[in-house]
């Protein structure tokens, strides 16, 4: 073979190795980060390895609809919390990747956070509390991919399997998200098989739709008129017009359902049933007094209460109310939520 032919055929060698390696590396990538839908909630882990050593998971579950899907979630212990079945503890299922402030107060009191991704990239299978039950994001499930989905089954066997291997109090898990992270709080609060395995539920720039276009006509939440033994908050801001009504007083949205109000998301939904007599009373906190706090207690169950925080002008999601007008509002949470559960947030 010639001299040129040789130096030609190492040139196509070289660029057919090149060639192989970007291919390579291609699915080399694609496979680290496949679960695309779950990657707005990679900044969690990010975040996480700050304060402790968060760990990516998943498990098999009924996608509501007889298939069988792997479903993702992160679970974050702080350091030096000893994971023993003599140390239960308590923990914090978290449906909006939002983490820094959280996982700072875990470390401060010592709990456990279970960071749930979006099922999908827009939004969470919520169906207990979706109002139209034939939107297209909740009919894609199934062997034939147009059965009904649900997350309960997912939220159900997540518990199932992280109680026993974290050594969480079954006794002392809440649910918390933000906007439709919120949606999903408020569904594991009507849902009735999710309903009993939470202690208390903290929903935050989220809201109730009626089934009608007046407040007299109740959401789907049926677990309600099961269970009323748990605390609840919701967290807004009134001039939030991402849901295109007034939030503090309820209005009728372009499909005429009645949004309602969060106060009345107290008065008129919960209250009915968890029969909260005391209140309301309202407390005001920050350093210009722009967070406002309502809370009814002496409820049905002892040690009960249901609230709402409004902190006007901090913007939509947990990411604006956190540090409004001065406010550590996440460790308020965490000590709202223990200390209307008969628990002490700071000694447990």
């Amino acid at each position: 073979m010639k001299y040129q032919e040789i130096m030609n055929l190492r040139k196509c060698m070289k660029s057919n190795f090149a060639i192989l390696g970007v291919i390579v590396f291609f699915f080399l990538f694609r496979s680290c980060t496949k679960d695309k839908d779950d990657s707005n909630d990679e900044p969690f882990i990010y975040a996480a390895t700050r304060y402790g050593n968060p760990y990516r998971d998943s498990i098999k579950v009924d996608d509501g609809a007889g298939k069988l899907v792997f479903k993702t979630f992160y679970v974050y212990r702080p350091k030096g919390l000893i994971n023993s079945p003599s140390n239960k503890v308590p923990a914090l299922v978290h449906f909006e990747p939002y983490g820094p402030a959280i996982l700072s107060v875990a470390d401060s009191n010592k709990f456990i956070v279970i960071e749930v991704p979006r099922t999908i990239s827009t939004a969470y299978l919520a169906r207990t509390v979706t109002v139209d039950q034939s939107l297209p994001v909740l009919n894609t499930c199934g062997p034939n991919g147009n059965g009904p989905c649900d997350d309960a089954p997912f939220i159900n066997k997540l518990l199932d399997t992280l109680i026993p291997r974290e050594n969480i109090d079954p006794n002392l898990i809440f649910a918390m998200g933000g906007s439709k992270g919120g949606t999903m709080t408020e569904d594991c609060m009507c849902d009735t098989t999710l309903n009993k395995r939470f202690n208390g539920f903290v929903a935050v720039s989220a809201v109730l739709q009626s089934l009608g276009g007046v407040s007299t006509i109740m959401p789907r939440c049926p677990a309600l008129a099961k269970n009323h033994n748990f605390s609840v908050q919701w967290q807004y801001d009134p001039t939030d017009d991402t849901y295109g009504g007034n939030l503090s007083t309820g209005f009728v949205d372009a499909k005429g359902r009645w949004v309602f109000s969060q106060l009345q998301n107290l008065t008129l939904v919960v209250n009915p049933e968890l029969g909260c007599m005391d209140g309301p009373v309202i407390e005001s906190m920050g350093n210009t007094g722009k967070i406002s706090i309502t809370t009814y207690t002496n409820c049905k169950s002892p040690g009960r209460a249901i609230s709402v925080l409004a902190a006007t002008g901090a913007g939509h999601g947990l990411g604006g109310i956190q540090w409004y007008d001065g406010i550590d509002v996440m460790t308020y949470t965490w000590h709202f939520l223990m200390k209307y559960s008969g628990q002490n947030a700071t000694n447990h």
